[in-house]
């Protein structure tokens, strides 16, 4: 009897060391990789205005059409949270790197520089437009309005290198009696 208690008591050991272990890799180890994946797993209201129609007169003359617009957009929880300016510099520890290989990741400053370059104005002119309308994490802050489309495409050709920036298509009103 004595030994059995001996075993039952060996194995409920040898189960919460496991759970142990296991628990340890999963937050002490993985807990970066597992934590930025719940960031990006999240819901997002995106509002999407809704379609306008045309105006016409009586005689059947267009009052109002509609004309389709670029704008490039950033979302602040999907940029790099980083600046270039290395926590180093300031004393502090470097942030870990996640296991999941993002040490090649772009930071913030590379993705407004690229941006800047793609919209001909400077990294710092766009960093301030953004840091002036930022509002909440996840509604998209637009920089720059009526881009022509071949620049457009050109935007969205690189957003793999461009993360957190978004171009959009808005609809807006065209008067052509003025």
């Amino acid at each position: 009897m004595a030994a059995r208690i001996v075993f039952l008591r060996r194995l409920v050991l040898m189960g919460l060391g496991i759970l142990m272990v296991r628990l340890v890799d999963l937050q002490l180890v993985h807990g970066a990789t597992y934590r930025q994946l719940a960031e990006h797993n999240r819901l997002r209201v995106i509002p999407q205005p809704a379609p306008r129609g045309l105006l016409l007169d009586r005689l059947g003359r267009r009052i109002a059409t509609n004309r389709t617009r670029f704008q490039v957009s950033v979302v602040q929880q999907d940029l790099p949270r980083e600046m270039a300016a290395s926590p180093l510099s300031r004393g502090l520890p470097a942030p870990r790197q996640p296991a999941g290989g993002q040490a090649g990741a772009p930071t913030r400053e590379a993705v407004f520089r690229r941006l800047g370059e793609l919209l001909d104005r400077s990294p710092a002119d766009l960093e301030r437009s953004y840091r002036a309308n930022q509002g909440l994490p996840f509604l998209p802050v637009v920089l720059a309005k009526d881009i022509p489309k071949s620049l457009a495409l050109r935007i969205e050709e690189e957003r793999v290198r461009l993360p957190g920036v978004l171009v959009e298509s808005v609809v807006t009103r065209d008067y052509p009696l003025g």
